[in-house]
């Protein structure tokens, strides 16, 4: 009786180990999960999708970045950081002056990515190292196609060299990895968009480097092979 007991006592032990250790699984799950609707949604223009996954802290950003577009001069817009200043060029070349003069960050989130602004995000990023404190957490962001393209071959790896040289990395290098925040409001884990802008800047100043031209320059151009129309100069003033 008492070795059948010591024997269950270890079967339960070792279920618990492997299964139910980690008290943050359900979370982790969940955030995963919101992880793929913000990308998926993104790439699928589903605009509502992406607003249910992101804090407001996001929100505010797009908020703030509005008021810029509407009010802002040349001078103040050229200074702004890379993520920033091409949020706001999109805004007053693919939008009408009407179409976000009076709405707030999540309408024109909503809006721009219905219109598909965002619809060259990889939705082969994933999260991975979740970490949970309470109702704030961090994960790290990676690639998996990536990362196993990096460990094989040559050949493979030059398959996706392109890809790489768009982060403005070589075939030499590792893949990034880049750190986001994430925060549970109104009961659901969200994604802390703004967190992310660091490592979004430094990859832009990568691509504008690597094709030598200034940060104004090279989202001018981007814009115009974007969209197919041409960029004004006047683009970085506020329409009046």
């Amino acid at each position: 009786m008492m070795r059948s007991g010591l024997f269950l006592c270890a079967a339960a032990m070792a279920l618990f180990l492997v299964s139910g250790c980690d008290k943050h699984a359900q979370d982790k799950k969940l955030i995963s999960d919101a992880w793929d609707s913000y990308h998926n949604g993104n790439v699928d223009h589903k605009g509502d999708q992406v607003a249910k996954v992101l804090s407001q802290k996001s929100m505010d950003r797009y908020t703030r970045l509005l008021k810029i577009a509407l009010e802002a001069p040349k001078t103040k817009t050229l200074d702004l950081p890379p993520s920033d200043m091409e949020e706001v060029l999109k805004m007053r070349h693919r939008l009408k002056r009407s179409e976000y003069r009076n709405i707030d960050g999540k309408a024109y989130l909503i809006l721009a990515t219905n219109k598909g602004f965002y619809e060259d995000d990889d939705p082969t990023w994933k999260l991975t190292e979740i970490k949970i404190a309470a109702d704030r957490g961090t994960a790290t962001v990676y690639n998996p196609e990536w990362e196993k393209a990096a460990n094989s071959s040559g050949f493979a790896r030059s398959l996706t060299g392109s890809r790489y040289r768009a982060a403005g990395i070589g075939l030499d290098q590792k893949p990034p990895r880049y750190s986001v925040d994430l925060v549970k409001e109104g009961g659901d884990w969200k994604i802390d968009e703004p967190s992310m802008i660091e490592w979004w800047d430094k990859r832009r100043r990568a691509e504008a480097k690597e094709a030598r031209m200034s940060m104004r320059d090279f989202l001018m151009a981007e814009e115009m092979e974007r969209t197919g129309e041409d960029v004004p100069m006047s683009i970085w003033d506020a329409k009046p």
